[in-house]
């Protein structure tokens, strides 16, 4: 999107991963929907459901691959709590490998940055045997990393029938942006982000949610 050369003019881009500094042909049109960072774990591999990164150190965690939005988002919320990346029981798996290894019992807990309504988030709300982490700290985030909002998701918001969650969490999340070049004519941008929000808000239970 930067290099005018490539003739891309319109992107979807998860808060927080860029800069009006480091990229200033580049401009923000709107928030359209919640990409929650969802920490997932195997129910099995804990005495008691975790609700810090601290219950979290000790296990076999996927933390994004390298360079992806989850793994920067991830890396921003480690340094707060003063935790490397680089220890041995953290994996860069991408998340269709992390949730197969989660399956298996390789790795205890997975950390995914997406919107509600994607594929593999459906297949976490319907599998009994993991569960999703209420963040008990998430409050204290916000306010130190930009992009990042919180969200309080009540018990069986995400899946009825499997009850997920199984009770009211709290989530920590970033929001994904319609962003474009900025010599992009008015006219076009004004009709396209109309368009996109009508299109891309509909029924997102996690926006329904925040309001």
């Amino acid at each position: 999107l930067n290099d005018a050369k490539s003739h891309v003019d319109l992107a979807f881009v998860q808060s927080g991963t860029a800069t009006s500094k480091d990229y200033p042909q580049i401009q923000s049109l709107a928030g359209v929907f919640y990409e929650p960072l969802w920490i997932v774990y195997r129910e099995k591999s804990f005495k008691a459901a975790p609700d810090t990164l601290d219950d979290l150190v000790k296990k076999n965690v996927s933390i994004g691959v390298s360079g992806s939005g989850t793994r920067k988002l991830v890396e921003r919320i480690f340094e707060l709590d003063q935790i490397k990346t680089n220890a041995p029981n953290f994996f860069e798996f991408n998340t269709d490998q992390s949730l197969e290894k989660l399956h298996v019992g390789e790795i205890d807990a997975m950390f995914i940055s997406v919107n509600n309504r994607a594929q593999i988030m459906q297949k976490i709300f319907a599998d009994s045997r993991l569960k999703i982490m209420s963040f008990s700290k998430a409050y204290g985030y916000p306010p130190r990393i930009k992009g990042l909002s919180v969200l309080q998701v009540k018990r069986a918001t995400l899946d009825v029938y499997n009850d997920s969650p199984s009770k009211d969490i709290l989530m920590l999340s970033s929001t994904a942006e319609l962003v474009s070049r900025k010599d992009l004519h008015p006219a076009i941008t004004s009709l396209v982000v109309d368009l996109s929000i009508d299109m891309l808000s509909q029924a997102d239970i996690l926006n329904a949610e925040k309001d």
